[in-house]
């Protein structure tokens, strides 16, 4: 009998090893997120103060190399999303082809998305997101715990803030760049009255190209720690910007908190010599005051 070559398939495996080390990782970080009793002082200085700084730094990089108003991190997530599209459909019709089980490919596939996920998850909290479990900023600034306010308490504000208004000097609005370096630059030195440790240098303010999105979900600015960029939505108010663009800035900084983020980014502007950070400042704390 003449020799017959007979072809094995390569049967395709669902479980790589890979996924087990993504979705470990993943599991891992979430325990610790939620289950450590590391107390949120040591979080301050051992994480916050002490390594975050670096990692902002080195990160950063990427998102002061492409110039503003083009976004670093929605340019790598567009790509991401891209190459996971191609591969799936590449191996779709592949599996047509070949008259392969296309359950297998959607169960591969699954198993892609959440390894995935799950790795982007362990560098979001260990890039950024342990900031969550840090001190509030009145503690490490050494003030009382707040207590709640009397109406009184909220008039005088409110007086105060109409009171600044009035007083500021006719202003133009600089453009995004000379915003964001006088943004910069008032966040630095209120940043280093606060603290002795490094303070990294934040990437220009970037604009999203799908900024329709934001409008839908009512969003004003977005922080995305793949390259540590802060984003406003490009439909806001001139007199809106700086006060977001400083909030955004603050999470760039490690405040992980609204709060907190919302408490820098008001020092920031009403502590400014810019009478336009002056003037977004005291608006919001002003319009704040109705809600």
């Amino acid at each position: 009998m003449p020799n017959r070559r007979i072809g094995v398939r390569r049967r395709r495996k669902t479980l790589q090893g890979w996924h087990v080390i993504a979705i470990t990782m993943g599991i891992a970080v979430t325990i610790f997120r939620f289950q450590s009793e590391i107390s949120p002082r040591k979080m301050e200085y051992g994480y916050s103060r002490g390594i975050y700084p670096y990692i902002a730094d080195a990160l950063s990089w990427v998102g002061r190399w492409v110039p503003a108003p083009y976004s670093a991190s929605e340019i790598f997530i567009g790509l991401i999303f891209l190459a996971m599209l191609i591969w799936f459909a590449f191996n779709f019709f592949r599996s047509l082809w070949r008259r392969q089980s296309i359950p297998i490919l959607l169960l591969i596939s699954a198993f892609h998305g959440i390894a995935i996920l799950s790795g982007g998850y362990f560098f979001y909290l260990t890039n950024w997101g342990l900031n969550y479990l840090r001190e509030p900023v009145y503690v490490s600034l050494a003030h009382e715990s707040p207590s709640e306010l009397s109406p009184s308490d909220y008039e005088q504000v409110a007086g105060d803030m109409i009171t600044l208004i009035s007083a500021l000097p006719k202003f133009e609005y600089p453009n995004l760049r000379e915003m964001d370096q006088l943004i910069d630059a008032a966040l630095r030195k209120n940043m280093e009255m606060a603290s002795e440790f490094p303070i990294p240098s934040p990437p220009p303010t970037k604009f999203l190209i799908f900024n329709e999105w934001m409008n839908a979900c009512g969003i004003s600015g977005i922080f995305l720690p793949i390259f540590m960029e802060p984003h406003i939505n490009s439909d806001l108010l001139l007199w809106e910007r700086p006060f977001v663009m400083a909030h955004e800035k603050a999470h760039f900084m490690g405040f992980a908190s609204e709060t907190d983020a919302n408490f820098i980014a008001g020092m920031t502007c009403l502590n400014a010599e810019s009478p336009v950070l002056r003037y977004s400042g005291a608006m919001y704390f002003l319009l704040s005051l109705r809600r």
